[in-house]
């Protein structure tokens, strides 16, 4: 087990934190719903993580730390427990390698800033590169492509709806 100590701020109090909290069996609080990419997942936040102290309070039920981190305006700090999974940290490093393609001469080295060392995918994104939704029924040309916006039978449509009622027009 080790102890880690978490802060976070925000210049918005619009912005989320990022995660929940509930109560163990045993009363403690502990740290659920880590949502990826957010301020609590960049601080290194994790599920199961156990509240110790929370802006310098200690032991603290469910309710003190809910009304703690809603009242909270640009800044928190957390001490947390978490149980060592035996798992190393995760450290990011990006990917150098030789360039042997023709622009070596002015760079000598390809840097690969993308971050791959973890499999799963990141929670609540578009990851597959496909729709969020395949509805079959939207396959016709004027949803998937603007141009018949711009056209000019759709100008002069558009012209008429508008401007009956002010200047007379043959519809």
């Amino acid at each position: 087990m080790e102890r880690v100590t978490v802060r976070m701020a925000r210049s918005d109090r619009r912005t989320p934190w990022g995660f929940g909290v509930t109560e163990a069996p045993d009363g403690a609080v502990l740290i659920v719903n880590v949502i990826g990419g957010s301020l609590a997942d960049r601080a290194g936040l994790r599920n199961g993580d156990v509240v110790d102290k929370l802006e310098d309070l200690d032991n603290l039920d469910i309710n003190a730390v809910d009304r703690l981190l809603v009242t909270a305006h640009e800044k928190i700090e957390l001490i947390v427990t978490r149980q060592s999974s035996g798992a190393p940290t995760r450290i990011w490093r990006p990917e150098v390698t030789e360039n042997t393609g023709p622009t070596q001469d002015h760079t000598p080295f390809r840097v690969n800033l993308q971050h791959s060392s973890d499999s799963r995918p990141p929670q609540g994104f578009n990851s597959s590169a496909l729709p969020f939704e395949t509805d079959q029924r939207v396959k016709h040309m004027q949803y998937n492509s603007p141009l018949g916006i711009y056209s000019d039978k759709s100008a002069a449509e558009q012209y008429v709806q508008q401007t009956q009622g002010f200047v007379e027009n043959q519809g």
